[in-house]
């Protein structure tokens, strides 16, 4: 439940993550309808919704938001970006160190193993992952909007990045720290549009944060 009630915009379609885990059903789309990795919610946290919009959502921009963290765009801002030259959307949080950051708040050894699977799968993204964990930035909370073709060409290069470092990291008894590809996804995020820079035109939006009650 939360302190207040934000009415939903044209643009957004809710949809129900981790719904292989529960019986409770909070909405009309599912992430756990047709190609799915719903039952991986504990771990993945928002992005069994987000393997669920890349493999079924049909729109010329795709994104995602949570309840508690909304984008703060109005109709008419969505509207434009529409006829727009912006081709990403994203969030910004500010830190003293994007690994310092991360090995304060979760497991440094979860850290090291990503990177190293960065670099074995995708060695072209090695300075742009080496720059990023030194940085005092990153793209928060797995929200971003993306033409199509930037969110089919981001999400074919984080998904085996993540199912690789699941395999080698495994399970944690700790239910928070246990959502550390959630949390490795967030860092990801940013070491992608840092290689892609000079290709994809950047826009930085305000989030709005709901309260519980």
């Amino acid at each position: 439940m939360l302190k207040e009630e934000i009415p939903k915009c044209s643009f957004e379609i809710p949809i129900q993550a981790g719904v292989a885990l529960t019986d409770r059903r909070i909405a009309a789309v599912l992430d756990n309808q047709g190609e799915n990795i719903s039952e991986k919610n504990r771990k993945y946290c928002e992005l069994t919704a987000l393997y669920w919009i890349w493999k079924h959502g049909k729109a010329g921009y795709l994104g995602l938001s949570h309840y508690r963290r909304r984008f703060d765009i109005s109709e008419e801002m969505a509207a434009k970006l529409l006829d727009s030259d912006i081709d990403v959307v994203v969030t910004v949080l500010n830190v003293k160190g994007v690994k310092q950051q991360y090995c304060s708040d979760h497991m440094e050894m979860d850290w090291n193993i990503c990177m190293k699977t960065v670099v074995e799968l995708f060695p072209q993204y090695r300075d742009a992952a080496a720059k990023i964990e030194k940085g005092n930035y990153y793209y928060a909370y797995n929200m971003l909007i993306a033409r199509r073709e930037i969110l089919d060409q981001y999400c074919e290069w984080l998904f085996p990045i993540l199912f690789q470092c699941e395999k080698e990291i495994g399970e944690r008894d700790d239910p928070y720290q246990e959502r550390y590809i959630g949390f490795l996804a967030e860092r990801l995020m940013t070491i992608f549009l840092e290689r892609h820079r000079k290709e994809y035109k950047l826009a930085i939006a305000k989030k709005h944060f709901i309260m519980d009650r």
